[in-house]
């Protein structure tokens, strides 16, 4: 998706509902002794930055550890 296009859709939501609060939604599910382990939490939202290397707009970035 192109910026251009994300501002618009940012745009027609902002038109119906407003201005809100943005939040992500962090879901992960992990393997533990007993089985699946499943967590679902709402975070603040980090301000998108510019990735000059890849050319793109970063608006979330997640990191993973495999300990």
């Amino acid at each position: 998706m192109k910026l251009i296009q994300y501002m618009q859709y940012l745009k027609k939501l902002h038109h119906k509902y407003g201005d809100v609060e943005v939040k992500v939604k962090v879901s992960y599910e992990t393997i533990e002794d007993r089985g699946f382990a499943y967590s679902n939490k709402y975070e603040n939202v980090i301000r998108p930055r510019y990735d000059k290397d890849n050319k793109s707009v970063v608006i979330h970035k997640e990191i993973v550890s495999f300990d």
